[in-house]
């Protein structure tokens, strides 16, 4: 789901961990540009996606308290998420 980002604010943060991560040399960016989004569901490799579905997500609005990165650690059970850092945002 595309978040709008009619500031700028969501871009610029992700230029500066970009930066500051790939500076580390714990992270290599990515060539394509940087898209605000929010995920909120996956499926399994295996899984069929539908092609198409009888709803439409109703826009919702929000605002963020902090901005957290995390490790995701992919075992049987599933993902483990593993927080490394947080920053409130102000």
């Amino acid at each position: 789901m595309a978040l709008v980002d009619a500031g700028g604010a969501l871009g610029r943060l992700q230029a500066v961990l970009s930066q500051a991560l790939a500076a580390a040399g714990v992270y290599t960016p990515e060539a394509r540009p940087f898209r605000p989004h929010v995920t909120v569901g996956r499926l399994r490799p295996v899984a069929r996606a539908p092609r198409a579905l009888d709803v439409e997500p109703e826009p919702v609005a929000f605002t963020a308290g902090a901005v957290v990165l995390y490790r995701s650690h992919v075992g049987r059970g599933g993902a483990v998420y593993e927080p490394l850092a947080s920053r409130q945002l102000g």
